[in-house]
């Protein structure tokens, strides 16, 4: 079995199983950052409590392709990222052996346990509706709000936004417009934001319709996880890419089909994350690994909005993009 195979197949049921970790105090695969000095590395899995509907890292668990025998060469890797995030335990796993270590304090200080740790009373097991934010973004977040009301320029680009994704989701869905090859192009060229080479991305689809449609229904396959989706779905060189269909562009198809779960990832937004304290490493726009930690950030802050018009997730981007383009620099919203 793979890293991969052993991660998901053998180590998540475990945790979860034998553990008796909940699913949604456990993150991963492989979608946890860790700012190293100007490197950014990521955790297989953390495993998180809660208390006032903070989120806190309670271990570590790294998963290894090796043998019965020759698990315990992650310690060093596993001990630096648990240190690096507080968490007072880690594990090193290949799926057959488990070994748990509480967390020291410097580097080779780690002691290795008998059993399992135990775990805090299983009300600290169960996320909040809400995780905790600062008091200065809950307070933008309600002026964004009040402004939106007014159903001013913001509102219009945030109505954009929505309808655009829900256009695309309608019509990639639907198995009558998808075999129209015109209306399909219409609608991706209508609701799809306008970037360099779009022109010519459009001309590759065109060109090469049927592989389109592949790619769509490669997107759409949730046999397949999200990150193998991704990373075979963007560029020219990947498995199910279209020439000239980078990230940027992956990301608004993800988006259209699925709206309320996924949106796009964009350096202003990033921005802002980094000015509200949601996030705490340096986060590029380069990867699937970003881009779902990006979009994780999203799902979590969404339960804040009001969100009187009820928009879809792309609201949320909305409302970062337009406070580091205009609120920050401007002092309003435009």
């Amino acid at each position: 079995m793979s890293e991969v195979d052993i991660a998901l197949n053998k180590v998540y049921p475990s945790l979860v199983n034998d553990c008796k970790f909940k699913d949604d105090c456990i993150e991963g695969y492989g979608r946890v950052p860790i700012q190293v000095g100007q490197t950014v590395v990521w955790a297989d899995y953390v495993c998180y409590y809660f208390k006032s509907n903070i989120k806190i890292p309670f271990c570590v668990v790294e998963v290894k392709e090796c043998d019965d025998t020759s698990v315990d060469f992650a310690i060093p890797q596993a001990e630096s990222y648990a240190q690096r995030i507080n968490a007072p335990f880690f594990c090193c796993t290949n799926g057959n052996i488990y070994n748990w270590f509480m967390t020291g304090v410097a580097q080779g200080d780690s002691l290795k346990l008998e059993n399992k740790p135990t775990l805090p009373h299983y009300e600290f097991l169960k996320r909040p509706t809400k995780v905790s934010i600062t008091p200065y973004l809950f307070e933008a977040i309600r002026n964004f709000e009040v402004s939106i009301k007014t159903k001013g320029a913001i509102y219009e680009d945030s109505l954009w936004h929505n309808v655009s994704t829900n256009a695309l989701n309608v019509a990639f869905w639907d198995d009558s417009k998808i075999k129209d090859k015109d209306f399909l192009m219409g609608t991706i060229d209508k609701n799809t934001m306008n970037s360099r080479g779009k022109t010519t991305l459009l001309s590759n689809i065109s060109k090469d319709y049927n592989k389109f449609k592949k790619l769509l229904a490669w997107l759409k396959d949730d046999t397949v996880t999200i990150e193998e989706r991704l990373e075979k779905a963007i560029g020219k060189n990947s498995q199910h890419g279209v020439e000239y269909g980078g990230f940027f562009f992956i990301t608004q198809i993800i988006s259209g089909l699925f709206p309320n779960e996924y949106t796009v990832i964009e350096d202003n937004a990033i921005k802002s994350m980094l000015r509200f304290e949601l996030i705490n490493i340096n986060l590029k726009v380069e990867t699937v690994r970003e881009y779902l930690f990006f979009n994780k950030v999203c799902t979590d802050l969404f339960p804040y909005f009001e969100n009187p018009f009820k928009f879809n997730l792309s609201y949320v981007h909305n409302f970062l993009w337009h406070y580091e383009k205009e609120y920050f620099k401007n002092g309003k919203w435009m």
